[in-house]
């Protein structure tokens, strides 16, 4: 649930600040703020989902990870 929450909830923060900002948005404006969000979600969580898992999946900074096995 919290992937799908943040997947579909930032973007759509995104898009709120973004018509607070600049007033009237047009439907294209708002699809490319949608899409740049959702993007920039994805790779924030792909980077996390990878780079700070540690032994059975648990998350931990990337220099704690242990290079082999003890």
């Amino acid at each position: 649930m919290i992937p799908v929450g943040l997947m579909v909830g930032l973007p759509l923060q995104l898009l709120a600040i973004i018509r607070i900002w600049l007033g009237r948005l047009t439907r294209r404006d708002a699809m490319i703020a949608l899409f740049t969000g959702f993007i920039v979600v994805y790779v924030v969580m792909t980077i996390a989902g990878t780079a700070f898992r540690g032994e059975g999946m648990e998350l931990v900074w990337p220099w704690e990870v242990p290079t082999h096995p003890e």
